[in-house]
């Protein structure tokens, strides 16, 4: 990226706003899985919590969530996620 510090920066050029926004809604989908995976791998971290309210958690109240996970968690989260299994291998 143009302007920005080679180690800080993030993103990619597309192609139009077709594609950033078919990204967009992939990377919505993917982060709302991650709360029901972390309720398997560390139950403790949505202990107390509805079904309802980890789905309709906010991204950034998810992204808290992995930051209290171990590399090891971080990893099994990814492996049962979205983006591990795949949309029609997780079952919402």
């Amino acid at each position: 990226m143009m302007g920005f510090k080679r180690q800080q920066a993030y993103g990619h050029i597309t192609s139009g706003g077709t594609v950033v926004n078919l990204e967009a809604l992939w990377v919505a989908r993917n982060i709302k899985s991650v709360p029901m995976v972390i309720k398997q791998v560390r139950p403790d971290l949505i202990a107390g919590i509805t079904d309802w309210e980890v789905m309709n958690l906010s991204p950034i109240k998810i992204l808290d969530l992995v930051d209290k996970l171990t590399d090891e968690e971080v990893e099994e989260t990814k492996k049962h996620s979205v983006r591990g299994k795949g949309l029609a291998a997780f079952n919402f």
